[in-house]
């Protein structure tokens, strides 16, 4: 009888169940595809030659440093952390092979991409179709630059499956596992790349469950373990560490305030590929990038408000408040070290890993709305803007940008190891700014010698 009972659902929660493992089923093929997609276009333009700052970063590997020099590596302006491992770890098993590493950065947002589906289905404790839309806005080639550019894990792919953990455990109901995903992602996020502002939204979080725990006298130790984690963590980044601005022209404050909105704004449309509206309608683009950032501060003090009114219990206050968080602090920081070259910095490509949070932070909290037809009309708008970037014509100048990239790459590949000739392979396409400020041709010498990169038979 009861082994029956087990095997039979009744009728009302049969449909529920069967709609799931259908939205289940469509969620999880679209983003196999996406991720699919994704990799066939990297691997086009992937090229295996050490291009600009990766000269630099990979220092300690020409060096033969040690783990914890990886780890500490300062690359202006931030610590290599976690992502310095991984490339070394990739580097020694494929010979130093960029494609290799290409590679572990698409697995990488992959498994971002699904962390976030996780986060998504974990709040609202079933699959819906409309979740693929969560891969079709991390899944993309316009964060081009993680793949065909300057690849650096430790400048997007890493920091972005980080935030997710982080995220994921504060979605995450009991306690004391919530507590240790939020300090073993925390305290690597911190370590690494930019993730190191993660410690802007972590801190907060983990003070206001510390003082929830105070106040019902419970796992008090534990909590304020964590807090001190993830502080020693911020403590242990900054030992040592040695500010240096990545641009020339950086100067704080900027002469003219008002430049810095206008950078964040338009940093605000790059996901969406909607920057060619500052150039087309400038008024429009302004209005549009200005409500974007309006919407993500709007969402962090959402989050913050219920997360210090709940002690950190709401799970969902808790979570768009570390992912609406961690992107508006970044826009902060990229506006106040790169206003000075113009708003159009803002469109790097780079840069949209660390927008990918807000994103989802805006997904959960228009699933909440109270109106329906707000709800409804605010996923919808959301859904066709996700659409809308992915169309070839948004997507076209990312592939020529990423071409371009990739044949100057070879170009100077194929110069090099026909005439060993750097001044001469530099003329048609620099492989790197001042090519005697990074000993350049000792380092081709280390990887001649071994066969490595792009020496590799």
């Amino acid at each position: 009888m009861r082994a029956s009972a087990l095997m039979t659902e009744p009728e009302g929660a049969a449909k529920p169940r069967r709609a799931d493992r259908r939205a289940a089923a469509f969620v999880a093929t679209a983003t196999a595809v996406l991720a699919i997609r994704l990799a066939l276009d990297a691997r086009r333009y992937a090229v295996n030659v050490l291009y600009w700052d990766q000269w630099d970063f990979w220092n300690p590997l020409f060096r033969g440093a040690g783990a914890w020099e990886v780890f500490r590596w300062e690359h202006t302006p931030h610590r290599q952390g976690v992502g310095g491992l991984l490339i070394a770890a990739v580097a020694r098993a494929s010979g130093w092979d960029v494609r290799a590493e290409t590679a572990v950065a698409i697995a990488l947002v992959t498994l971002a991409a699904v962390t976030a589906l996780l986060i998504a289905r974990r709040l609202r404790g079933h699959w819906v179709a409309r979740d693929a839309v969560i891969p079709l806005l991390v899944l993309t080639f316009s964060q081009w630059e993680l793949f065909a550019g300057t690849p650096n894990l430790a400048h997007g792919p890493v920091p972005l499956l980080l935030i997710m953990l982080f995220a994921l455990g504060a979605g995450e109901a009991r306690s004391r596992v919530r507590l240790a995903i939020l300090v073993i992602a925390g305290v690597a996020c911190i370590e690494t790349g930019f993730g190191v502002l993660l410690a802007a939204v972590a801190i907060p979080l983990l003070a206001a469950a510390l003082w929830g725990a105070v106040r019902d006298r419970r796992d008090v130790v534990i909590h304020a373990a964590a807090l001190a984690a993830c502080g020693g963590a911020v403590a242990l980044y900054f030992h040592g560490y040695v500010f240096a601005a990545a641009v020339e022209c950086f100067r704080f404050p900027d002469p003219h305030p008002l430049r810095y909105l206008e950078f964040v704004s338009r940093y605000f449309l790059r996901p969406f590929e909607l920057q060619a509206l500052t150039r087309i309608a400038p008024t429009a683009g302004a209005v549009a990038g200005l409500a974007l950032t309006v919407a993500c501060a709007g969402l962090a003090a959402w989050g913050a408000i219920g997360t210090a009114a709940t002690a950190g219990r709401s799970r969902l206050h808790a979570t768009v408040f570390v992912l609406a968080g961690f992107s508006l602090t970044f826009a902060a920081n990229a506006a106040v070290g790169r206003v000075c070259l113009g708003p159009e910095a803002a469109d790097a490509s780079r840069y949209i890993p660390y927008q990918l949070p807000w994103l989802l932070a805006l997904y959960l909290a228009l699933e909440r709305l109270p109106a329906r037809s707000l709800r409804v009309g605010g996923l919808a708008a959301l859904v066709a803007l996700a659409v809308f970037k992915e169309t070839p014509r948004r997507q076209r100048l990312n592939h020529d940008l990423a071409a371009w990239f990739a044949n100057g790459k070879r170009a100077w590949a194929e110069c090099y190891r026909a005439t060993g000739d750097v001044p001469r392979c530099q003329k048609p396409f620099p492989i790197y700014p001042e090519p005697r400020y990074t000993d350049m041709d000792a380092k081709l010498a280390f990887l001649r010698e071994r066969r490595l990169n792009l020496f590799k038979p």
